[in-house]
């Protein structure tokens, strides 16, 4: 009986990471200049599928496509890299061009442009520490030292989420907006603060500096990596799109 031979998916890609790869985790440092990949196979987009949440198993899709280095402490790697991969992973397995339907206000209706994902300007972090302050804050005047997220923490997240409203069914409003802040605050004004510290430094923070807090806090994390706020010009007007890139179901699974 004739076999069909069939050879490995030969496309690899060496790349750069923003962040250098670091983790999150003081006691357990990781430091990547770069690292190749491989193309996604059915194997990985069938562990795609498997979830109703596709993006909570990037993770373990990026760890089976990293060709080298071995043993790369995925879990615990800052957020922007591990965007930056799967942004990468797409490009490698798919190709660079990702449509997406954005709104156009001139004409007040969706239109179709096509993004190239190779064109996207990058961000990469000089002499980050992993660490950065926020402050003074504009009420308290604290000074707050922050730290980047990673897959494992935004799991803990969910989950004590998932576990207070379990617990407490009256509980009102959403526990994330609390609870988010365990996982980022390191230090308030130099000295080390323990979760069950930054819980109620949370809770009882003025909220002209809670808010103060959020957006310098996502200011800093949007310096660097991915540039994903877009232009294009309308293909059915020529009017000027400005949008955020929507991850879309075409960014696995294009159109063809």
């Amino acid at each position: 009986m004739a076999t069909r031979k069939q050879r490995e998916v030969p496309f690899q890609e060496t790349i750069n990471l923003p962040m250098k790869g670091i983790t999150t985790l003081p006691d357990n440092e990781q430091s990547l200049e770069s690292i190749t990949i491989r193309a996604m196979t059915t194997a990985e987009e069938r562990l795609r599928l498997s979830s109703s949440n596709a993006f909570s198993v990037i993770p373990n899709i990026i760890k089976s496509c990293i060709v080298d280095p071995e043993n790369v402490d995925v879990m615990n790697m800052n957020m922007i890299d591990i965007n930056f991969i799967m942004y990468r992973l797409r490009a490698l397995t798919y190709g660079s061009d990702y449509e997406v339907d954005v709104p156009c206000n001139k004409e007040n209706k969706f239109v179709t442009v096509h993004v190239n994902l190779n064109e996207i300007e990058i961000h990469e972090a000089k002499d980050f520490t992993g660490e950065f302050e926020i402050g003074p804050l504009p009420k308290s005047e604290d000074v707050v030292t922050c730290r980047l997220t990673s897959p494992r923490d935004l799991q803990r997240v969910e989950r004590d989420c998932r576990r207070i409203i379990k617990k407490y069914p009256d509980y009102v409003g959403d526990p994330e907006f609390i609870i988010k802040w365990l996982y980022r605050i390191t230090k308030v004004n130099g000295e080390e603060i323990s979760p069950a510290e930054i819980r109620g430094y949370v809770e009882k923070m003025h909220a002209h500096d809670n808010a103060y807090l959020e957006d310098k806090y996502e200011d800093e994390v949007s310096k660097y990596g991915l540039d994903l706020d877009m232009f294009e010009i309308c293909p059915s007007c020529g009017a000027d799109l400005e949008f955020r890139l929507p991850i879309t179901g075409e960014f696995f699974r294009p159109r063809y």
